[in-house]
């Protein structure tokens, strides 16, 4: 797969770029390709607001290095952040890089630190609010072994390759299929109340003509150690949508776990929403 370098960096206009190429790989959760991309060592105009500092041995050769997200405001009075970058401090050099991130605005910027490849070297974890409708995520991971980043995970391309259907079926039911993993799931759909059934289901039940939903892209991604070993996973949340953004069913969602240079499927589950429990009155 070629990849165009220019859509995975966009330099913000605060900065002075000097360029200096290496060779990234990208490891997609299927997928293994490798581009030549060019490191962006910036000198930066001072930015407003910084994430705590986070303190690990992110390039493995024993010396403490520090992270942390930087990012700038539109407005005083907004939460919603621009320009946010990873900035990472090479304690045995003292360089410093800076790193613009692919999805660079959003809300609620965070940075986790944790060995998700098993080689006792912390990777570098960042979720992003996007604060559409659909509540999506902007998600990355990074490991700077040797003083070199590379990305682990990428949730644009994550959602680019997760392919699923949903489809109406009669008798008041959705079924929910995952094309990668070729699972399928059905959930009724009874409780949805009669206004907004009859416009979809003749009174005998049956579709009044066939119809569709969706699964969104990921709206949480979250470490987590499953099997409690000091390497974390990843747990993807996909919403389950049915005629428009607010009428969603529930969740897909997917553990992953990295082994030999990719992301391996783990499990697969769907969560759907409760209804209210009516109690008789005694």
């Amino acid at each position: 797969m070629k990849i165009d370098p220019e859509q995975h960096i966009v330099p913000s206009i605060c900065y002075r770029q000097v360029f200096q190429p290496y060779g990234q790989t990208i490891f997609s959760p299927y997928a293994t390709y490798t581009y030549v991309l060019q490191n962006f060592r910036m000198e930066r105009a001072p930015f407003e607001h910084e994430s705590p500092l986070i303190t690990g041995d992110f390039t493995g050769d024993g010396t403490l290095d520090t992270a942390k997200l930087a990012w700038n405001k539109n407005a005083p009075d907004s939460e919603y952040v621009t320009d946010i970058t990873l900035i990472i401090r090479n304690g045995s050099t003292g360089a410093e890089l800076t790193f613009p991130l692919p999805e660079n605005s959003g809300y609620s910027p965070t940075l986790f630190a944790g060995d998700f490849t098993g080689d006792h070297i912390p990777d570098l974890f960042i979720s992003i609010q996007s604060g559409g409708s659909g509540a999506m995520t902007y998600n990355f991971l990074y490991t700077y072994k040797d003083a070199v980043l590379h990305t682990l995970f990428d949730s644009d391309h994550y959602n680019e390759e997760q392919k699923y259907t949903v489809e109406y079926l009669d008798y008041y039911r959705i079924r929910v299929t995952s094309l990668n993993h070729r699972q399928s799931y059905l959930i009724d759909i009874t409780a949805r109340g009669s206004d907004y059934l009859s416009a979809i289901y003749n009174e005998n039940g049956k579709l009044k003509h066939p119809l569709k939903g969706e699964v969104l892209p990921v709206s949480g991604v979250f470490p987590v150690d499953f099997d409690q070993n000091g390497v974390y996973e990843l747990l993807t949340f996909q919403g389950i949508m049915g005629q428009y953004d607010a009428d969603r069913f529930g969740y897909v969602q997917n553990a992953l776990t990295y082994k030999e240079g990719a992301w391996n499927f783990m499990n697969q589950w769907v969560a759907i929403y409760g209804t209210d429990l009516v109690v008789p009155r005694m």
